[in-house]
């Protein structure tokens, strides 16, 4: 029995859309892309990682808005 699919690479390109037109936080991210918080902030942090995003202003507690490097 297969396994579904939980990660689509497609979605990576997606956040990368979505972040070069404005700054979002994860649950703005999520919400336009119609993903979980989970999913958007695992790409975020995988896009981090990559040199492709960066932390552009914190907005609350612990709570950050994200742009293209």
């Amino acid at each position: 029995m297969n396994n579904p699919r939980r990660y689509i690479e497609g979605n990576k390109l997606k956040v990368i859309n979505e972040l070069s037109i404005s700054q979002l936080t994860v649950n703005e991210l999520a919400k336009r892309l119609n993903m979980t918080r989970q999913g958007a902030r695992y790409l975020i942090n995988e896009l981090i990682k990559e040199s492709k995003v960066e932390i552009k202003a914190i907005v609350k507690f612990r709570n950050y808005k994200y742009g293209m490097r």
